[in-house]
């Protein structure tokens, strides 16, 4: 029989929270300190046994939205791939999901449920009750040589890293820092700026990053060009033999020095030579399959105490979307009038 408790985030025990083999770095207590800080959200840590024998933990946490009180493992929004469980090995993990709800709906009071997690297979979803998404990703084996890998890329993406080292431009490993993420947040205002949009968070979530995040889990790359101005920077994050794309960014004016490419070729021997085995990108790009990665998915499963919290939830991610561009337009319309009162 299956035992819940709730196990406060100061109190847990550390070497067995983190000793499952397939941990992931958004349930380690570094990240859930970040989504803490930077949700306003309160974490939901629960140790799971079956006849006073350990299986393993659920981690999440409770934000507000509109209103209702969710549950999110994670939650969209909260730049977090998926959470989930962290089991014994060989612990089908789908055994757990309506017991670990009910516990969830009765302890906490909540009202939604939202739970990714990249073990958790679809064919076994497909005949139970519960609403999900498939969320895809890619992902690129890095456990090879360098020829191996460079061999591994399409031509183009061979030819603009070669373009990268004879043009002039370096590239550095950037200390984590106010003005790290300063020039980080800067050149990703003017990426979202050309597709007329604002970015989806702001700086303070740059910066809970990187005072949450402890060196080994974090990687702040910037590149110069040959006046040593910074055009371009990328956040890479990992753990357990498992790293991420998080975040990069580069003014479109030094777009001919190449550097987005090869930060990624960069941040893929970096960690290479630190044992880890996989670099998922963070999502589907077209610019990222120049790499020739691999697609990944995994699931993300809705559970509402009602059922038209299901359509709310749909209705808020399309209402976010159209809000994000409104302030686009309407940032672009104040730079406009800007301009002209400068004239």
């Amino acid at each position: 029989m299956y035992c819940f408790e709730i196990v406060n985030i100061d109190k847990l025990h550390i070497v067995e929270f983190n000793g499952f083999p397939n941990k992931n770095l958004f349930t380690t207590i570094e990240w859930i300190n970040f989504v803490k800080e930077t949700q306003n959200a309160v974490p939901i840590i629960i140790r799971i046994t079956d006849d006073q024998e350990l299986i393993g933990y659920f981690s999440g946490l409770i934000v507000k939205k509109f209103g209702v009180k969710i549950l999110g493992s994670p939650f969209n929004g909260w730049t977090t791939g998926y959470m989930g469980f962290d089991v014994i090995e060989g612990y089908d993990k789908i055994n757990l999901i309506e017991p670990i709800a009910k516990f969830l709906f009765k302890t906490t009071k909540c009202l939604f449920i939202q739970i990714s997690d990249l073990y958790i297979e679809e064919t076994k979803l497909k005949n139970t009750k519960y609403k999900y998404i498939m969320n895809k990703s890619i992902e690129l084996n890095i456990d090879r040589t360098d020829e191996e890998l460079f061999r591994g890329f399409k031509a183009t993406c061979r030819a603009l890293i070669r373009q990268f080292e004879r043009r002039g431009a370096s590239i550095e490993i950037a200390e984590p820092d106010e003005q790290f993420a300063a020039e980080y947040y800067e050149q990703l205002q003017e990426v979202f700026a050309k597709q007329k949009l604002v970015p989806t968070y702001d700086i303070s979530r740059v910066l809970g990053l990187i005072k949450n995040l402890n060196s080994d889990q974090l990687l702040c790359l910037r590149v110069r060009n040959p006046e040593w101005k910074c055009i371009a920077t990328s956040i890479f994050v990992g753990y357990n033999q498992r790293f991420y794309f998080w975040g990069g960014a580069s003014f479109r004016a030094f777009q001919s020095y190449r550097p987005n490419e090869y930060m990624l070729w960069y941040a893929m021997r970096y960690f290479r030579e630190k044992d880890y085995r996989y670099f998922d990108m963070y999502g589907e790009r077209d610019y990222k399959y120049k790499f020739r990665p691999n697609r990944i998915a995994y699931p993300c499963i809705m559970i509402a105490r009602f059922k038209i919290l299901l359509n709310l939830r749909d209705l808020a991610k399309r209402l976010f979307w159209v809000l994000l561009r409104i302030r686009g337009l309407k940032k672009g319309l104040s730079n406009i009038i800007s301009c002209k009162d400068d004239v």
